[in-house]
């Protein structure tokens, strides 16, 4: 729900199918006349992991900035997959991984007779991704174009927001 929420606070009255945070999360406070969101993603780092180093003394930064009342802090869970590809999947399209596919690190795809690893996607036994003209009859095929979910970008371009990148 991390990415539905970015494209609300964003642009106001948009629609989505997923729901935003909720206000124990993300408290209301938070979201008033928001102009500029930065989502950092520490992948594979849990609430637990976090709380033990911050504990420990080896997360100070974290510590003060949960600890700074302009800011809220709670554990959230993650997709199904909780794969990398699956979650940060959904990051950047706004839909759970059954909508945009990328459902684990290698999966088959009938459309190149192959199985691909998706994080660099490309064949899982050779060099180059499914980009490159040579692997993909001569036409080179973007993750953009082969996918069949908008991205939250492509999504907030469309709603007006104009930077936006990843």
């Amino acid at each position: 729900n991390v990415a539905p929420t970015i494209v609300r606070l964003l642009a106001p009255g948009a629609e989505l199918a997923l729901p935003s945070l909720t206000p124990e999360v993300l408290p209301a406070s938070l979201t008033d006349r928001v102009e500029t969101v930065v989502l950092v993603v520490a992948d594979g780092f849990g609430h637990l992991q976090l709380e033990r180093e911050v504990a420990a003394g080896n997360a100070p930064v974290l510590k003060e900035l949960i600890a700074r009342e302009d800011t809220a802090y709670s554990a959230i869970s993650s997709v199904f997959p909780t794969t990398t590809v699956a979650a940060l999947g959904s990051v950047n399209t706004g839909v759970e991984p059954t909508a945009h596919g990328l459902l684990g690190y290698t999966v088959y795809l009938a459309e190149f007779d192959t199985i691909g690893e998706m994080i660099r996607w490309g064949p899982v036994n050779r060099r180059g991704t499914f980009a490159d003209p040579d692997l993909s009859d001569g036409n080179g095929c973007t993750p953009e174009a082969f996918f069949w979910a908008e991205t939250v970008y492509q999504r907030l371009q469309a709603l007006g927001v104009v930077r936006t990148f990843a």
